[in-house]
């Protein structure tokens, strides 16, 4: 007696992963706040990863070794390589790490402040 249940990802959190760029904290906070009216901050945080990961792929030599960006429309690959061009490696690099320590001392107790904050002040920093 099993029941299937969809949990579609709301599409405002595509607005949120693809204004994030340089100087845009304001805009971001602002989605990011709607999205958690509806979104758990891990669902967010696990997306907001992804699209670093991506980033960080793209601006690397041989970025076809990692099987998402292959699987990507030609539209949606453009997108991510025009987002990308506006950091530098060592910046998303820098950032990636910054997201890393958050969700790590959000899993391990660590973390100073609640998630939400701490994903606030991580987006003005961009």
């Amino acid at each position: 007696n099993a029941q299937i249940q969809g949990f579609k990802i709301p599409k405002i959190i595509f607005n949120f992963l693809d204004g994030i760029k340089p100087g845009n904290g304001k805009y971001l906070i602002e989605l990011f706040h709607k999205l958690l009216e509806n979104s758990a901050t891990e669902i967010i945080t696990f997306m907001l990863v992804r699209q670093f990961r991506l980033m960080i792929a793209l601006s690397s030599e041989g970025s076809e070794t990692i099987d998402e960006l292959t699987r990507m429309a030609p539209w949606q690959r453009g997108k991510l390589e025009k987002q990308t061009s506006l950091f530098q490696k060592d910046q998303l690099i820098k950032l990636y790490s910054q997201l890393y320590n958050l969700d790590l001392g959000q899993k391990t107790g660590k973390l100073s402040m609640p998630m939400n904050n701490a994903i606030d002040i991580f987006l003005l920093n961009i």
